[in-house]
């Protein structure tokens, strides 16, 4: 149960700062990637809540262990988009090349997602039962 309430209170943290951002912050762009960064954070605590309560299945745990990985790969690309738009007016918008960025964290969350097909971002060790049991970087 607390370990429960622990998750609930951070959550809620993360969701307050959020509409903390939406009230304040009055920089259209600016607002939207701070917003994302936080939908980051909530969705990277939503995730360990479910994962550790409400699954025992090996698949599903290593899954939503996989996911953990989205909102830490897009949280720092929507910081970087944030603090670009630091100093601009509102009608002028960073380039459009900064966009590119998207393409390597998809190839990263896309790397990390069929983990189980190449084993490249983690391997289990020899004899362990699971991968989240003993496992190393690849």
């Amino acid at each position: 149960m607390c370990f429960l309430a622990t998750n609930l209170i951070y959550i809620g943290l993360a969701m307050a700062w959020g509409f903390s951002i939406a009230r304040r912050i009055l920089h259209r762009a600016l607002r939207r990637y701070l917003l994302l960064g936080c939908a980051m954070a909530v969705l990277w605590l939503l995730l360990r809540a479910v994962k550790d309560r409400f699954f025992r299945d090996d698949g599903v745990t290593r899954c939503l262990w996989y996911l953990y990985y989205v909102p830490q790969i897009l949280a720092p690309l929507f910081s970087l988009f944030a603090a670009l738009q630091l100093g601009r007016w509102e009608k002028d918008a960073f380039s459009r090349k900064w966009y590119l960025m998207f393409i390597p964290a998809a190839l990263l969350i896309g790397g990390v997602l069929t983990n189980d097909w190449h084993q490249a971002a983690f391997r289990a060790m020899p004899g362990a039962a699971t991968l989240e049991a003993d496992y190393t970087h690849g």
